[in-house]
């Protein structure tokens, strides 16, 4: 997975633009088509959801 963004700078009277670029190995685990990313006050988030067949058995105990 690659995420890229543009970072502006002010340096004075002028703007510079600054490209970004980084590489994530993303696990096999990951369902990749449901991969999401959020953006707000300077906080990336991104969202690697487990494919349902890798995803642990859930069993029901009942306590006497």
């Amino acid at each position: 997975m690659s995420l890229r963004g543009n970072k502006q700078i002010k340096k004075g009277m002028t703007t510079e633009s600054m490209e970004i670029e980084r590489s994530i190995a993303v696990p096999s685990e990951v369902c990749t088509d449901k991969i999401e990313a959020r953006y707000e006050d300077g906080i990336l988030e991104v969202t690697l959801p487990k494919r349902e067949d890798v995803k642990p058995k859930e069993i029901t105990i009942q306590v006497k």
